[in-house]
Order: structure tokens, then C-alpha cells, then sequence
């Protein structure tokens, strides 16, 4: 099953089995990044940790990678998608977790916005929520975003994230993905980083 079915640890069972697989220094912050990037399933738990030493995904701007075997999956049905639902699949795993259909269609150039979504959600890659408008898409499994994400080439992603820096409103989605879109030190890049910085902290922002 795509979603990795039923079976869920919480998060004192995950960090104990993180110290069983000799993990004990994985900060709290990238434990519950692991749980909520699997959602849980020691499956998959597992997969990542013996895949993907814990230093390649503690980011938190980037999806946790995806094991093996949840590629090959949803390879499988992403190469069966027409063009159009691929370009919808690729700017949706771009945006985030959740976002409205005439971004996600803005961002990869879908002109058919509506069969897209329906092949995409027939193929078992997409959640559509149609009850409002916008409609707003979501991935059935964090890992199958991670999967799609994982497959987009360095030229591919910068290309969206470029695309979706200047369409999205939020000066935070801004500057996320121009960062993810930088191939190299920005100065520009980095004056509006500072800038942003600097006045979300005169707010107390800090997380921000």
C-alpha cells in the first residue's frame, strides 16, 4: 500500500528504537521530523534510517527521503501519468504538503488543470479536496511527496522553485524557494535574507 497502512509508533516508542539501531544523538526536533515524515510506520522508520544516514535529512526544508522501495512505487505510477499530470505531480511536491490547484497548475504550466488532478488522484498520488474553492491538493503519504521530490533533477526543481518564488504572496515562501533554487552564494540573496531577519526579530519572530 502506497500509505504504508495502519501501523503507527508514537514518539517515546520511536525514540526508543532509534536507540536500539544505535541513533541516540538524533536531536528531538529531527525524531519527530522522522515520525511525522513516515507517519509513523516502523517500516518505514527503518527504510530511511538503514537508506539515509540522519545528517542528509535533519534540514527541514527539504522532504525526508523516501526509501527504495516507495520510489520504485510511486515511479511506477508516475511514469504511467500523462504530461500534464507529471508537470502537476512535480509542482505540487515543490509547494509543500498542501496546496491550492491554481498554484500548484500556475507553477508547472498545466492547462488542464482538472483531468490532471483526476489522474494524478486516480493513480493513488494526490488527495483532492473539492469541497471549496480553491480546490486544495495534498499527497495521500508524506513519503510519496518525498519520492516525487527525490526524482526531479537539479535542473527540474530550480526551475519550479524559480516559478513558484514568483508566484507565491508569502515573503517566507519567497525566499524559500529562491534558497532552494540558489546554485551558488547569492549576495542579493543574502541582503534579503538579513533584511527579513532583521525584521522578524524587531517583531519576535523567532522562529521566523
Amino acid at each position: 500500500q502506497i500509505t504504508g497502512g495502519s501501523v503507527r509508533i508514537d514518539g517515546e516508542e520511536l525514540l526508543g528504537r532509534l536507540r536500539a539501531l544505535g541513533v541516540a544523538s538524533l536531536p528531538s526536533r529531527a525524531a519527530r521530523r522522522l515520525r511525522d515524515g513516515t507517519h509513523g510506520n516502523p517500516l518505514h522508520v527503518r527504510a530511511v534510517l538503514d537508506e539515509s544516514p540522519p545528517g542528509l535529512w535533519t534540514d527541514a526544508g527539504k522532504p525526508l527521503p523516501s526509501p527504495r522501495s516507495f520510489r520504485r512505487l510511486v515511479g511506477d505510477r508516475y511514469a504511467a501519468c500523462g504530461g500534464e499530470t507529471r508537470d502537476l505531480l512535480d509542482a505540487a511536491a515543490v509547494l509543500g504538503v498542501r496546496v491550492a490547484l491554481p498554484l500548484a497548475a500556475a507553477v508547472g504550466g498545466v492547462t488542464e488543470p482538472v483531468q490532471a488532478v483526476d489522474e494524478a488522484v486516480r493513480r493513488g498520488l494526490l488527495i483532492a479536496d473539492t469541497a471549496r474553492q480553491p480546490w486544495t491538493l495534498a499527497f495521500p503519504h508524506p513519503l510519496v511527496r518525498s519520492a516525487l521530490h527525490d526524482a526531479l533533477g537539479p535542473a527540474r526543481r530550480t526551475t519550479l522553485h524559480l516559478a513558484a518564488a514568483r508566484l507565491v504572496d508569502d515573503e517566507v515562501a519567497v525566499l524559500h524557494h529562491r534558497v532552494a533554487a540558489a546554485p551558488a552564494l547569492d549576495a542579493a540573496l543574502a541582503d534579503d535574507l538579513a533584511g527579513f531577519a532583521h525584521r522578524a526579530a524587531a517583531r519576535q519572530e523567532w522562529p521566523s
